[in-house]
Protein backbone atom coordinates (compact mmCIF):
# COMPACT_ATOMS: atom_id res chain seq x y z
CA UNK A 1 0.00 0.00 0.00
CA UNK A 2 1.27 3.40 -1.04
CA UNK A 3 0.42 6.19 2.23
CA UNK A 4 1.20 9.48 2.12
CA UNK A 5 1.14 11.09 5.81
CA UNK A 6 2.61 13.56 8.23
CA UNK A 7 3.95 11.75 11.66
CA UNK A 8 2.93 13.28 14.74
CA UNK A 9 6.39 14.90 17.02
CA UNK A 10 8.59 12.03 16.78
CA UNK A 11 6.29 9.29 17.05
CA UNK A 12 5.18 7.39 13.79
CA UNK A 13 1.69 6.74 13.47
CA UNK A 14 1.35 5.09 9.94
CA UNK A 15 4.68 4.39 9.37
CA UNK A 16 4.24 0.91 10.71
CA UNK A 17 1.28 -0.08 8.17
CA UNK A 18 2.76 1.75 5.44
CA UNK A 19 4.70 -0.41 2.86
CA UNK A 20 6.02 3.12 1.13
CA UNK A 21 5.73 6.35 3.03
CA UNK A 22 6.09 9.58 0.82
CA UNK A 23 6.03 12.93 2.79
CA UNK A 24 5.36 16.13 0.82
CA UNK A 25 5.81 19.74 1.72
CA UNK A 26 6.53 23.02 0.05
CA UNK A 27 9.05 23.96 2.91
CA UNK A 28 12.48 22.62 2.58
CA UNK A 29 13.49 23.31 6.25
CA UNK A 30 10.27 20.23 7.33
CA UNK A 31 11.77 18.09 4.48
CA UNK A 32 15.41 18.12 6.22
CA UNK A 33 13.34 17.88 9.36
CA UNK A 34 11.15 15.11 8.20
CA UNK A 35 14.37 13.07 6.48
CA UNK A 36 15.96 13.29 10.24
CA UNK A 37 13.19 10.97 11.48
CA UNK A 38 14.04 8.16 8.87
CA UNK A 39 10.42 6.79 7.95
CA UNK A 40 9.76 7.88 4.66
CA UNK A 41 10.72 6.76 1.83
CA UNK A 42 10.35 9.29 -0.70
CA UNK A 43 10.26 13.32 0.38
CA UNK A 44 9.02 15.76 -2.33
CA UNK A 45 8.93 19.54 -2.03
CA UNK A 46 5.67 20.56 -3.84
CA UNK A 47 2.31 21.96 -3.01
CA UNK A 48 0.40 19.46 -2.13
CA UNK A 49 -2.83 20.01 -4.33
CA UNK A 50 -0.74 19.90 -7.52
CA UNK A 51 1.55 17.09 -6.42
CA UNK A 52 -1.88 15.13 -5.90
CA UNK A 53 -3.06 16.15 -9.19
CA UNK A 54 0.04 14.68 -10.93
CA UNK A 55 -0.40 11.11 -9.59
CA UNK A 56 -4.34 9.96 -10.00
CA UNK A 57 -5.66 7.53 -8.58
CA UNK A 58 -2.19 6.36 -6.88
CA UNK A 59 -2.79 6.09 -3.18
CA UNK A 60 -4.87 3.83 -0.85
CA UNK A 61 -4.58 6.50 1.81
CA UNK A 62 -3.50 10.20 2.56
CA UNK A 63 -3.08 11.76 5.75
CA UNK A 64 -2.53 15.17 6.44
CA UNK A 65 -2.30 16.34 10.06
CA UNK A 66 -1.42 19.89 10.84
CA UNK A 67 -1.53 20.70 7.01
CA UNK A 68 -4.59 22.07 5.44
CA UNK A 69 -4.90 24.63 8.53
CA UNK A 70 -2.97 26.50 5.90
CA UNK A 71 -5.45 26.14 3.58
CA UNK A 72 -8.45 28.47 3.32
CA UNK A 73 -11.06 26.82 0.95
CA UNK A 74 -10.73 23.11 0.21
CA UNK A 75 -12.47 22.76 -2.76
CA UNK A 76 -9.19 22.12 -4.89
CA UNK A 77 -7.61 20.67 -2.52
CA UNK A 78 -10.27 18.00 -2.01
CA UNK A 79 -11.03 17.52 -5.70
CA UNK A 80 -6.83 16.95 -6.45
CA UNK A 81 -7.22 14.74 -3.30
CA UNK A 82 -9.87 12.26 -4.33
CA UNK A 83 -8.08 12.22 -7.67
CA UNK A 84 -5.19 11.01 -6.22
CA UNK A 85 -7.02 8.05 -4.09
CA UNK A 86 -7.30 4.48 -5.75
CA UNK A 87 -11.51 3.62 -5.96
CA UNK A 88 -11.84 2.34 -2.34
CA UNK A 89 -8.90 4.94 -0.56
CA UNK A 90 -9.52 6.91 2.43
CA UNK A 91 -8.09 9.90 3.43
CA UNK A 92 -8.04 10.94 7.27
CA UNK A 93 -7.44 14.61 8.21
CA UNK A 94 -7.57 17.46 10.66
CA UNK A 95 -8.70 20.79 10.70
CA UNK A 96 -9.24 23.60 13.28
CA UNK A 97 -12.57 24.17 13.48
CA UNK A 98 -14.98 27.31 13.49
CA UNK A 99 -17.10 27.56 16.07
CA UNK A 100 -20.37 27.86 13.99
CA UNK A 101 -20.25 24.21 12.63
CA UNK A 102 -22.96 24.90 9.89
CA UNK A 103 -20.52 27.65 8.70
CA UNK A 104 -19.62 27.04 5.03
CA UNK A 105 -16.40 28.19 4.64
CA UNK A 106 -13.02 29.28 6.53
CA UNK A 107 -11.78 31.73 7.84
CA UNK A 108 -8.01 32.79 8.70
CA UNK A 109 -7.70 33.32 12.55
CA UNK A 110 -5.29 35.80 14.65
CA UNK A 111 -2.58 33.10 14.84
CA UNK A 112 -2.29 33.14 10.42
CA UNK A 113 -4.12 29.49 10.38
CA UNK A 114 -7.37 28.72 9.17
CA UNK A 115 -10.39 27.37 10.73
CA UNK A 116 -12.89 25.49 8.80
CA UNK A 117 -17.05 25.20 9.12
CA UNK A 118 -17.99 21.51 9.50
CA UNK A 119 -20.38 22.25 5.97
CA UNK A 120 -18.03 23.44 4.28
CA UNK A 121 -15.97 20.26 5.36
CA UNK A 122 -19.09 17.91 4.16
CA UNK A 123 -19.69 20.00 0.87
CA UNK A 124 -15.90 19.78 -0.26
CA UNK A 125 -15.77 16.68 0.35
CA UNK A 126 -19.37 15.75 -1.48
CA UNK A 127 -18.82 17.79 -4.62
CA UNK A 128 -15.30 15.70 -4.63
CA UNK A 129 -17.21 12.47 -5.00
CA UNK A 130 -15.74 11.33 -1.19
CA UNK A 131 -18.32 9.83 1.44
CA UNK A 132 -17.58 11.44 4.59
CA UNK A 133 -16.89 8.09 6.95
CA UNK A 134 -16.43 10.03 10.26
CA UNK A 135 -16.47 13.32 11.53
CA UNK A 136 -15.56 13.62 15.19
CA UNK A 137 -14.65 17.22 16.85
CA UNK A 138 -11.27 16.58 18.64
CA UNK A 139 -8.78 18.68 21.08
CA UNK A 140 -5.36 18.91 18.06
CA UNK A 141 -3.23 20.29 20.16
CA UNK A 142 -2.32 23.11 22.99
CA UNK A 143 -1.58 26.53 22.09
CA UNK A 144 -1.16 29.17 24.66
CA UNK A 145 -2.58 26.76 27.47
CA UNK A 146 -5.61 26.88 25.49
CA UNK A 147 -7.02 24.02 23.65
CA UNK A 148 -7.05 24.29 19.91
CA UNK A 149 -10.45 22.31 18.61
CA UNK A 150 -11.17 21.03 15.54
CA UNK A 151 -12.53 18.45 13.00
CA UNK A 152 -10.92 14.72 13.22
CA UNK A 153 -12.73 13.98 9.34
CA UNK A 154 -11.98 10.22 7.40
CA UNK A 155 -13.47 10.42 4.05
CA UNK A 156 -13.65 7.68 1.29
CA UNK A 157 -13.62 7.64 -2.59
CA UNK A 158 -15.67 5.44 -3.46
CA UNK A 159 -14.95 1.88 -5.01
Amino acid sequence: RRVRTLHSRDRPLVAPWAKLLVGVDLSGGMLTKARTKGIYQRLIKAELTSYLTTVPASWDAVVCADTLCYFGDLTEFMQAAAGALRPGGTMVFTVEALPDDGDDGAKIQPHGRYAHGRAHLDRTAGEAGLIVLQARREELRSEGGAPVLGWLMAVRRPS
